[in-house]
């Protein structure tokens, strides 16, 4: 009897610490998506749409038009737009700035000029076509690769 203890006890601690070594990154990537690398985020990208206090707006006007620039240097450009219509949209506020690969899908952006930085987390969808930036409780963008 003592030895059967002995043994499912040797069993369970075998058992734990073969699960315990293994990680979500053992394969490459993890069960949830691909592989995220920091050159993932190079790019041209636009607002495709957002949703704000659970609605659903696809035709973004103008004045919510936001542009993404990011670079391999480390450089990003954000440019937002004013117009009275899609017709009429002309960039109004170009910011410059660089970005840092923090870790997971984290960002930071800091403003040329600031001492200030602010952290985006990226969720990427569609084979890195598309990423979502959840800014609030209440507002959540989809940005598409140009």
């Amino acid at each position: 009897m003592t030895n059967k203890i002995f043994q499912n006890t040797i069993f369970l601690l075998l058992t734990v610490f073969m699960l315990n070594s293994c990680t979500k990154d053992d394969d490459g990537g993890s069960s949830n998506g691909p592989t995220i690398s920091p050159g993932n985020i190079v790019g041209l990208w636009f607002l495709d749409y957002y949703i704000e206090n659970n609605m659903l707006t696809e035709e973004v006007a103008c004045n919510r038009q936001l542009e993404y620039r990011f670079l391999a240097n480390n450089t990003y450009t954000l440019t937002s737009f004013a117009g009275d219509d899609l017709n009429d949209c002309e960039p109004a506020v170009i910011l410059n700035g660089t970005y840092e690969f923090i870790e997971g899908t984290t960002f930071s952006l800091r403003v040329n000029g600031n001492e200030n930085a602010s952290e985006i987390e990226v969720t990427y969808q569609d084979n890195f076509t598309k990423f979502i930036i959840i800014r609030s409780a209440n507002l959540t963008e989809v940005y598409s690769r140009q």
